[in-house]
């Protein structure tokens, strides 16, 4: 009688320990599962740039820039503010000020960066703002490559709510923390608005 007692206690134990290791293997794929996700943000981030011809005058050329950035995806964000480059025949011609600033897209959600001014001084860059003016002055297309990067940090959530965010656990991997984005677009330039 006394064997079958151990029998019956080793078999609960067995039992016990079987689910036991059910829900962690569970919870370790669903984590991974989950860090993939967050690792495919920065593929699954759409941005949207525009450029216009912002003023011409006796100083020089400024070309206007907004970015909108777009979020399909159902997790929430936060990444560092974008840093813009501007290319033109395959050259970069001018970038942005690096900004020390962090935006939040929610999910399903965007962000827009407006109003990055890029000048172009006559005397420095003459030969550029040459074929820049006679492209738009003839009526063709100027084709412009804009370039936007900048790193995601997706381990925050944001409470649908009270629109709070609130940070999330990395689970022991640091460098999800700074997932890297970068796009590169070819845009129009849009002649100047009449005032």
């Amino acid at each position: 009688m006394a064997n079958w007692k151990k029998i019956g206690w080793i078999s609960g134990i067995s039992a016990g320990s079987l689910a036991g290791l059910w829900f962690l293997t569970r919870g370790v794929v669903n984590k991974t599962e989950y860090i993939k996700q967050l690792q495919s943000l920065a593929s699954r981030l759409v941005s949207v740039p525009s450029a216009k011809i912002h003023k011409v005058d006796l100083t020089g050329l400024t070309i206007r820039v907004d970015v909108q950035l777009k979020n399909p995806t159902l997790m929430g964000f936060k990444m560092q503010y974008p840093f813009i480059k501007m290319q033109y025949a395959g050259e970069t011609i001018g970038s942005s000020s690096p900004v020390n600033k962090t935006i939040s897209i929610p999910p399903s959600g965007e962000a827009k960066i407006e109003a990055i001014y890029f000048n172009f001084p006559l005397r420095s860059m003459l030969t550029l703002i040459k074929s820049l003016l006679v492209a738009q002055q003839s009526g063709s297309a100027v084709k412009l490559d804009i370039l936007t990067e900048s790193t995601i940090d997706p381990l925050w959530y944001v409470n649908p709510k009270t629109g709070l965010w609130k940070a999330r656990s990395d689970y022991g991997f640091k460098q999800l923390h700074t997932i890297p984005f970068e796009d590169k677009k070819e845009i129009t330039l849009k002649k100047q608005e009449d005032k």
